[in-house]
């Protein structure tokens, strides 16, 4: 299991609309050939729950990984994140975790502004409840010392993302003047060449969407 990584895209996106999880599963994962093995992993309902699992093509040294999904800026979701973290750590071994929005390896002590940690977590705490520490960096906060939490991120293209993104969001009225103008022109095609049933499924289908 030291070769065991965890991939965390953001974290995990454990709400359901059953509640926190909605099974406890068995990941099983076997390498067809002379060296079968398999590889049970639980996780339990109350953290998370399993959604997909992908095999690769088989190889000789194989990695498994770990995508969880994030709720972000939900307190909750973010001490799920944190307590899965542990488990993983505490019962399967799991050292290395990936993180989106970063672009080398996190700091532990970059968080730690007092002298005892009490009031580091307690601060800690208080960022994660109003969306600002995300469930990986407050569970690193205490984590283990062999635990690494490494960005996946490129700076260069998080940076020209990031000001694609700032210019279409301050472009918000001119798309919302063309959305507009789009849809009084559909509403003057639909009332000249459709039926008023197939009037009324699409206003149907665009309250829907």
């Amino acid at each position: 299991m030291r070769k065991v990584f965890l991939w965390t895209v953001c974290s995990v996106f454990m709400i359901a609309q059953s509640g926190w999880g909605i099974s406890t599963r068995d990941l099983e994962i076997k390498k067809e050939g002379n060296r079968s093995v398999s590889l049970n992993i639980e996780i339990p309902e109350r953290l998370a729950s399993l959604d997909e699992i992908y095999e690769a093509p088989a190889k000789l040294d194989p990695k498994l990984l770990l995508h969880i999904q994030n709720a972000h800026g939900i307190y909750e979701a973010q001490l799920k994140i944190k307590e899965l973290l542990d488990y993983l750590y505490e019962k399967y071994g799991f050292q290395l975790v990936f993180v989106e929005g970063a672009a080398e390896a996190l700091d532990r002590e970059y968080m730690r502004l007092f002298p005892d940690s009490d009031r580091n977590l307690a601060f800690a705490d208080t960022l994660a409840q109003r969306g600002e520490l995300t469930g990986v960096e407050y569970y690193l906060m205490n984590a283990p010392q062999d635990v690494e939490v490494i960005g996946i991120e490129q700076a260069e293209l998080y940076r020209a993302n990031y000001e694609t993104f700032k210019k279409i969001y301050l472009s918000e009225s001119l798309i919302q003047q063309f959305v507009n103008d789009y849809d009084a022109r559909l509403e003057m095609l639909s009332s000249r060449y459709l039926s008023s049933d197939a009037r009324r499924l699409l206003a149907e289908w665009k309250k829907f969407g």
